[in-house]
């Protein structure tokens, strides 16, 4: 039997070289870095989507709350802030552009010829503005809104405002409307506005894009603008 040829050269298998291997791992790790940033692109535009789309929530939220508050109300007063020493008549704001920190909205009703009223429900709103003391770096950065609403106890009813939101203040449960948030106008720390007795005006920012440390999770602390007049039915 006569020995076999061997096969032509053309026909041999032939393995990757060197390069070749290097140029494929190349290539590879670049597809997958590629699609490693677009991954994590993907997630931070997600994420600052839904960010954006909480905040929107939590500031409609907010406003709601107010503008129902103040259509179920008949009257609405600013007052420095929820101390005993300014829950008074003199410090009660009653000037155009006067600010305070707690906003009360008050329903009542008065006999015919009386001067004096009988308060049935309180809504109030009260800010608490950063504190550089606070332990905890989220009140260190930002102030709390906090909602109250409670009806008045029968013995109280006569009873001035102020004494009422003495009596009854600390004792109602405050619902927070937000824990990051501050006011637009820093200097005074004060996001209520007195316009007239049935006109009052908010101006605030709340913030988004923080962690629960209150530490901002992007380049940039980002906010929306609360700004909005109410009134209330006289």
């Amino acid at each position: 039997m006569p020995p076999m040829s061997p096969l032509p050269q053309s026909d041999r298998r032939r393995g990757f070289t060197l390069v070749e291997l290097l140029i494929t791992v190349a290539i590879s790790a670049a597809v997958g870095a590629a699609a490693l940033y677009f991954l994590v692109e993907g997630t931070r535009v997600s994420l600052r989507t839904m960010s954006n789309t909480m905040n929107d929530l939590n500031q409609w939220g907010l406003t709601s709350h107010v503008l129902i508050d103040s259509k179920q109300a008949n009257a609405v007063s600013i007052y420095p802030d929820a101390t005993a020493d300014n829950l008074t008549l003199a410090n009660r704001r009653s000037n155009p552009g006067e600010r305070g920190k707690l906003m009360v909205f008050s329903l009542s009703t008065s006999a015919a010829g009386s001067v004096s009223s009988t308060y049935t429900h309180i809504f109030c709103y009260l800010y608490t503005p950063p504190n550089a003391q606070a332990v905890d770096p989220l009140k260190q950065a930002f102030g709390t809104l906090a909602r109250y609403d409670f009806d008045v106890p029968e013995d109280d009813q006569e009873l001035p405002l102020e004494t009422i939101l003495i009596n009854n203040l600390p004792r109602a449960t405050p619902i927070v409307m937000s824990s990051m948030i501050r006011d637009l106008d820093q200097k005074t720390s004060s996001p209520f506005v007195f316009r007239s007795p049935t006109t009052v005006s908010i101006s605030l920012r709340l913030y988004q894009g923080l962690n629960a440390q209150g530490y901002n999770t992007g380049r940039t602390a980002q906010y929306k603008v609360i700004g909005a007049t109410f009134f209330v039915r006289n």
